[in-house]
């Protein structure tokens, strides 16, 4: 096969749709017997990044369209960074995924299902791969898109590591009783590791999440009582979400990792469809350009600017937890009453996050807020 993808997740789909657009032979390899499950997502997606991906807004899929967030300080404080219009999506994963590996087929991609990849090495100018119970494949280029895993790229790159996947409880619960067109965010106190989440279905429905090192459910069950204390639990979830920086192999050659195995994921939210998506495409048009142009580099030169971004994301990420609660209380106070709180509503990206944090930082209420920021000492310079 010219192209073999490990993994039938929403990384390794669009890369097999736009590797097999581009003519080549393509084929996924995904352990489980269901595209899309298990499903472990919270399903919101920018509008805006969905539309680079060459996703619309299909009601197969779409459960509900938002238009903002409230963020909560420890203390009690909130931001509402709201817009006119809808900004992002809740989207039902699995459907998403099938509707993925739908065009991927269309296109002239080939799924296989429970089609485990259990051994991968380079030799020879190709990728020869153990899958399933013990058939031999060998690839052109692989792209691998495992997940958090990581087995396969361990096999590639003996100098593969990723740290700071944090263990993740999500809850579908009846009755939350906040508003359906915003999401949620609380940086409680007991939540020091990442911050716990309302993602609204409809009015009545939506996903409730959590995330911590250690004791996560008891954390998720304290968290529940005290933001939504009449929901009902009637499904529940658990995975792993990414705090830590992409990393820096599989970027050349003809072994490529896309997605969260690559750690192409905002550390600040864990979300990584939309930047792992963007990624994947370029990976597929490395692939091209390696097999029929013997043209290495464009998948390292073309994600730069992205990997640029996780990193200044990364780096925000860890201003935040350096401050303490009231530290955060303080911050929240600035943003409101310097006026950034609208600005960022007016500029925000949901996925290009530090880009337009600075862009906002240059604004009038922006400059304001830094000059309190430095006056107040929560930035040191």
């Amino acid at each position: 096969v010219e192209v073999a993808v490990v993994g039938g997740g929403a990384a390794g789909l669009l890369a097999s749709r736009e590797a097999a657009r581009l003519g080549l032979g393509v084929e996924v390899f995904e352990e489980h017997e269901t595209i899309g499950r298990p499903e472990s997502c919270a399903g919101l997606y920018s509008i805006k990044g969905l539309r680079m991906l060459g996703i619309g807004l299909r009601e197969e899929y779409l459960e509900n369209t938002v238009k903002g967030a409230v963020i909560h300080s420890p203390g009690g404080r909130s931001i509402e960074i709201r817009t006119r219009d809808p900004v992002a999506a809740v989207v039902r994963r699995e459907l998403l995924d099938r509707y993925l590996a739908e065009e991927a087929m269309a296109s002239g991609a080939k799924i296989n299902i429970r089609s485990r990849v259990s051994h991968a090495q380079r030799a020879s100018g190709e990728v020869r791969m153990t899958v399933g119970e013990g058939d031999a494949v060998s690839a052109s280029i692989l792209i691998d898109a495992e997940g958090h895993v990581g087995a396969i790229a361990k096999m590639l790159y003996p100098s593969y590591a990723t740290d700071g996947w944090i263990p993740i409880m999500q809850m579908l619960v009846s009755g939350h009783g906040h508003e359906c067109d915003l999401v949620h965010v609380w940086l409680k106190p007991y939540l020091r590791d990442f911050f716990g989440y309302l993602v609204p279905i409809d009015e009545k429905l939506g996903r409730l999440g959590v995330a911590s090192y250690k004791d996560t459910q008891t954390k998720a069950m304290k968290f529940l009582s005290e933001v939504a204390p009449k929901a009902r639990i009637i499904g529940y979830s658990t995975s792993c979400i990414y705090e830590g920086l992409p990393t820096e192999v599989g970027l050349d050659g003809n072994a490529l990792l896309v997605g969260d195995v690559a750690g192409q994921v905002k550390s600040t939210t864990g979300g990584g469809v939309v930047i792992g998506g963007i990624c994947a495409i370029q990976a597929a048009r490395h692939a091209y350009k390696l097999l029929k142009e013997g043209r290495d580099g464009t998948y390292r030169k073309n994600t730069r600017p992205i990997y640029r971004e996780l990193r200044n994301i990364h780096r925000a990420k860890n201003w935040i937890k350096s401050l303490s609660d009231d530290e955060i209380d303080e911050l929240f106070k600035h943003i409101s009453e310097t006026g950034f709180e609208k600005e960022i509503s007016r500029i925000g990206d949901m996925d290009f996050q530090a880009s337009s944090i600075m862009r906002g930082i240059l604004s009038i209420s922006g400059l304001r807020m830094v000059f309190r920021l430095i006056r107040s000492g929560l930035i040191r310079l």
